[in-house]
């Protein structure tokens, strides 16, 4: 798992909130991360990769499945 500090050093700002529907209360801590603007939300995120699970904002979690989605979708091509 990534770190909190880590995150604080990659994001302008990263405060730890409560979320009712985080994966396992046990193991993860809730973030609000702060971007500068959507690509560097997505870099970061895609850097995260599966240490990070995006909550809200709903666009920003879909444009990031889109986004994986069509980078496999070349993987795939790519390889037949």
């Amino acid at each position: 798992m990534i770190a909190g500090a880590t995150c604080r050093e990659w994001t302008l700002r990263a405060t730890m909130t409560d979320v009712d529907d985080s994966p396992d209360e046990d193991e993860w801590t809730c973030l609000q991360l702060e971007f500068m603007d959507h690509l560097h939300a997505m870099t970061i995120l895609l850097r995260l990769g599966p240490d990070a699970s995006i909550v809200a904002p709903e666009y920003l979690r879909q444009d990031l499945i889109n986004y994986l989605k069509r980078t496999l979708e070349r993987c795939q091509d790519d390889s037949a």
